[in-house]
């Protein structure tokens, strides 16, 4: 056959090796696969043996069950169709390749690794170029975007100081503006209130004032008349006094018989002498007769205590001397009060730890049954136990025929509290109670007693509370108070069952009362404001929400409050280290100075000391010299001079006693000349500072200079 013909599919044959094939492929399949099992041989026959057959078998595994066995899987003969077919193609293309030439494949390979080769050459030569292109596309985009990163950022600074130059133009200029209206505003508003002003004043506050000033220059006058009547008025009195009053005893004695008596004071009398002296008032003692013309003190005492009580009764209505007497019967009343209060507490309360004894002494007394039952109703709480006891106070109560006001309102604060029964029921056996007994007088020991002292005894006790509160509602009538207690045992024990009931119970009586007080215009209010739901007074569960809140924000504020003390105290603490340091501190540096400043003290008196002797010591030497010497003082001079020439310089060294060699004072003689080679006359001031000057010099003086020696040394 040609390679140019074409092979069909009906020529083909299959031989019975190849079916076997087929077969065996289409059994196997997909889910089929060969599992070669273990050799049967020993290792050591194949080793003697290399060629020996394999005697290890095979075995059929299924992937989908996990099944071996050793026989063959059965066919399945639809895809045995498909393991012919593809066979078949096989079998062409085998043929097909049969056809290409020997030659022709070994050219097309030759030309195929040139062709291979060149093309590797011009993939690697475009490879170079394309990198090498990326790489200066790279760097020119880099280059770019600097530019224009860095042209960008001009243009902002740009902009910005643009900006910052037209906004602050624009401030300057709206703030020049501003101050431009606030000024005319000013203006504007000074001459509007100018105007305002002169229009109110020509309007009334004109007339007013002009009408008070008439008013002050009126009363200016009344009291100027005034006071002048009463000058002239004294003068006169002084001018009768002086001239015509008598001046013995006798024409006192003339003039009191004429004259007759305005009013009295204690021993003393007002007299007026009308037809002698009109106007003209003296006084005189009942006892001795004796007359004056002044008034006496204690009666201008009265007079001036008199003139302020008719004052404060004016202003007031009442004295200081009747507020006095006021406050000292109150206070006395109060004190009574108060006496009799704390009597009947002490009674009360010693009525409550008495009452369980008394009755067990004698159970069926009734007052004292009664009493005991109330001790286990407030006190103990034992509702169970004092059950029994109210049914049997009821059916003696019952038996006797008259209500007791003390068993009515016991009984029915019980069945409020224990909610036994409705609150009709307990409103009727109240006002029962207070039919009986209006003013509650009896009740009085038991409410203070047991009532009001179990809250004092226990101030924690939920039921105490709940106790007292009910009887200040039903009894008193104090439903503030009674809030107060009903919100007091809901915070101390939240779990109990009817305390928020009770307490709306209260409010809802509260609020019928209330209501039945006010008008109808009133109730209108009321009852839009409850439509509304903006009435939370007569609410329970809000007025305890609220106290809640109100408590929290108390304990919040005391514990700031606390916080502010410690931090307080703190700084307070702190400030006071700080100027106790600084006090220590200033205190130290002054007791450091006084001690520096006593050195330096001591250490200058020492060296005056030593000066002081160095200078005696060389006016001892200058004077022996001089008394030494033939020029002798001259007898009208009281003071010698202490001078010498400097020729005699050795002879002052020598007198000093330093004990020198000749070479040492020669040296110390030129050493002298030298450092003053202009003086002529050598003074004792001249020796002391050279010597001072001079640490040598002064070693030779032990006894004025002590530690020279050692320092130098």
């Amino acid at each position: 056959m040609d390679a140019d013909e074409e092979l069909q599919p009906d020529e083909i044959a299959i031989d019975s090796e190849d079916l076997q094939v087929m077969k065996f492929d289409a059994s196997m399949g997909e889910i089929w696969e060969i599992v070669r099992g273990p050799s049967t041989t020993t290792a050591l026959d194949e080793e003697h043996d290399p060629s020996a057959v394999d005697s290890r078998y095979y075995l059929y595994h299924n992937r989908v069950t996990d099944e071996l066995t050793s026989t063959i899987p059965p066919i399945n003969y639809a895809l045995l169709q498909d393991v012919v077919q593809n066979s078949k193609r096989m079998k062409l293309l085998r043929a097909r390749v049969r056809k290409v030439s020997t030659d022709e494949l070994s050219a097309s390979a030759m030309e195929y690794m040139r062709f291979f080769r060149g093309f590797e050459e011009e993939s690697a030569q475009m490879r170079k170029e394309m990198r090498a292109a990326i790489k200066i596309q790279r760097h020119f985009r880099a280059r770019r975007t600097h530019l224009l990163i860095k042209a960008l950022l001009h243009q902002n600074r740009c902009a910005v100081h643009l900006q910052r130059a037209f906004r602050g133009r624009k401030a300057r200029r709206q703030a020049k503006m501003m101050r431009v209206q606030q000024i005319e505003i000013v203006k504007i508003q000074a001459l509007y209130r100018g105007h305002v002003t002169r229009k109110r004043e020509a309007r009334g506050l004109r007339s007013q004032r002009q009408l008070h000033l008439k008013r002050r220059l009126a009363a200016r006058d009344i009291q100027r008349v005034f006071r002048g009547f009463k000058g002239r008025k004294r003068g006169h009195r002084e001018k009768v006094i002086q001239r015509l009053g008598p001046k013995n005893y006798f024409e006192w004695e003339a003039l009191r018989k004429r004259s007759k008596v305005v009013r009295s004071f204690k021993v003393w009398d007002e007299m007026d002498a009308q037809p002698d002296f009109p106007g003209v008032l003296f006084y005189c003692h009942k006892v001795t007769r004796a007359c004056i013309w002044q008034q006496p003190p204690p009666w201008i005492q009265h007079d001036r205590e008199a003139f302020e009580n008719r004052q404060q009764l004016v202003r007031w209505g009442y004295t200081e001397r009747m507020q006095q007497a006021a406050q000292s019967l109150q206070r006395l009343w109060r004190t009574r009060i108060a006496r009799i209060s704390f009597q009947m507490v002490m009674r009360a309360v010693r009525l409550m730890r008495t009452c369980e004894q008394e009755y067990l002494e004698d159970p069926t007394h009734l007052a004292k049954m009664a009493n005991y039952v109330l001790y286990l109703h407030t006190i103990t709480h034992d509702y169970e136990r004092a059950r029994p006891l109210y049914g049997r106070l009821l059916r003696v109560m019952a038996q006797r025929g008259p209500d007791i006001p003390f068993i009515l309102f016991s009984y029915g604060i019980f069945l409020y509290i224990t909610q036994e029964e409705d609150t009709t029921l307990v409103e009727e056996m109240i006002l029962r109670g207070k039919i009986a007994d209006p003013t509650l007088v009896k009740y009085k020991v038991a409410f203070l007693g047991f009532f009001r002292q179990a809250i004092l005894q226990n101030p924690d006790d939920a039921e105490a509370h709940i106790n007292y509160a009910a009887c200040v509602q039903w009894l008193y009538e104090q439903y503030d108070e009674a809030t107060n207690h009903y919100l007091k045992a809901l915070a101390l024990a939240p779990q109990r069952k009817g305390t928020i009931e009770l307490f709306q119970n209260m409010l809802d009586y509260k609020r019928r009362i209330e209501r039945a007080k006010l008008t109808p215009r009133s109730k209108k209010a009321l009852t839009k404001l409850e439509d509304a739901g903006e009435e939370e007074q007569f609410d329970a569960f809000a007025l305890f929400r609220r106290w809640q809140a109100k408590q929290a924000e108390e304990e919040d504020r005391a514990r700031r409050i606390i916080l502010e003390a410690e931090q307080d105290l703190a700084i307070r603490q702190t400030a006071a280290r700080k100027i106790q340091a600084r006090y220590r501190r200033r205190n130290a540096m002054r007791k450091v100075t006084r001690l520096r400043l006593e050195y330096k003290l001591a250490a200058i008196r020492a060296e005056e000391a030593q000066q002081q002797a160095l200078y005696d010591r060389i006016t001892m030497a200058f004077e022996d010299i001089l008394s030494s010497s033939t020029k002798k003082k001259k007898q009208g001079d009281p003071t010698p001079v202490l001078s010498l020439p400097v020729a005699q310089l050795d002879a002052i060294f020598i007198s000093l006693k330093m004990e020198f060699t000749e070479a040492q004072l020669n040296a110390v003689s030129a050493k002298f000349r030298k450092d003053h080679p202009k003086l002529k006359h050598v003074n004792v001031m001249d020796i002391c500072r050279f010597v001072q000057a001079q640490p040598l010099l002064q070693e030779r003086l032990p006894t004025i200079f002590p530690s020279t020696g050692s320092n130098t040394s």
